[in-house]
């Protein structure tokens, strides 16, 4: 299992204004991203192994 951590750098000078709204903006969607693991399995590992157990 993992974390991950973005950090988003703005600027409270007026002149940057515009790139920092777009920084937060994305920031605040990247939040809102949720991920589903799923296992990775092989099918014909999962065939052998029930083969085995019968």
């Amino acid at each position: 299992n993992s974390h991950t951590l973005m950090i988003a750098c703005v600027s409270p000078a007026d002149s940057n204004i515009e790139e920092t709204i777009n920084t937060m903006r994305y920031a605040d969607r990247a939040r809102k991203i949720k991920n589903k693991p799923v296992l990775n399995v092989d099918p014909r590992a999962v065939e052998m192994k029930r083969l085995k157990q019968q």
